[in-house]
């Protein structure tokens, strides 16, 4: 191989390293506003990659310009520095990175344990409850109730969740089956919040019994709802946590959960 061909090849490697390196960075950038970790693997391939195919001829290439025949003067430091500021930078912006990713994982683990604990509190609160004990007492004695005495269960307002309120705009880092569940959580918990203020109005409080136990079923359907999509939300959660932790419900509403319809079979949520 000849003096020229030599550092055309110093060349090529020194900007196949720029190129690598550039892509290294708009692709985690990418990945990381979708919040993704499975950045990870393409990351640790290319790492591969640069240790087989640029590595080597980068030192064989770094060494035949040391033994070239005469270079001109300032050529041999100038090709070897760029040619290793090139690999500098390339493996610097795969350390960045990594590292960048790590923080992401954190990150993201932290929003999931955070909702974790805001869910699993509402999930024990109604599951402290017979749901369908009360449920069909309280609607016995509305339909029971006379005209001058009408019934009215007064539902406690639904607290706001402060949780996911705070750090909802991160919510997207929890990619795969959890959003799905997390989500619908909030979404039933909000329903619930919306329609137990309407059930305490004074139009609700004058129907008649029997429409009065319909609007009260709903009221129940909604807090049925709210308990299995929190159930299931920290299943999901606790799964992609890989959580230790084991819990079980109390079983006052075990009928309930036991007949709940799983968008996943029940073996790939967490403990139960």
């Amino acid at each position: 191989m000849s003096n020229a061909e030599v550092i055309a090849l110093c060349i090529a490697l020194g900007l196949a390293c720029v190129l690598l390196g550039l892509s290294v960075r708009d692709g985690a950038t990418g990945a990381r506003g979708a919040g993704s970790r499975d950045l990870y693997l393409p990351l640790i391939y290319q790492a591969l990659a640069i240790a087989v195919v640029f590595v080597p001829p980068a030192i064989w290439a770094i060494w035949r310009v040391l033994t070239l025949d005469a270079p001109p003067l300032g050529l041999v430091p100038g090709v070897i520095g760029g040619l290793t500021v090139a690999l500098g930078w390339l493996v610097a912006s795969l350390l960045r990175q990594f590292e960048s990713l790590a923080s992401l994982s954190r990150e993201r683990e932290m929003v999931m344990r955070a909702l974790r604990e805001e869910i699993f509190l509402v999930f024990e609160i109604f599951d402290a409850v017979d749901q369908e004990a009360v449920g069909k007492g309280t609607r016995g004695k509305i339909m029971k109730s006379s005209d001058d005495d009408k019934y009215m269960p007064y539902p406690t307002s639904i607290s706001a969740p402060v949780i996911f309120n705070a750090i909802g705009s991160r919510v997207h880092l929890i990619e795969g089956g959890p959003i799905e569940k997390v989500t619908r959580f909030y979404a039933a918990y909000s329903e619930l919040a919306s329609y137990t203020e309407d059930f305490r109005s004074e139009t609700i409080r004058n129907l008649e019994n029997d429409r009065r136990a319909t609007a009260y079923d709903i009221l129940e359907s909604r807090r049925g709802a709210t308990l299995l999509t929190a159930y299931e939300a920290v299943r999901a959660l606790d799964d992609a946590l890989r959580s230790p932790e084991r819990w079980a419900p109390s079983g006052k509403n075990q009928k309930m959960i036991e007949g709940r319809k799983d968008t996943q079979p029940d073996d790939a949520g967490g403990a139960a």
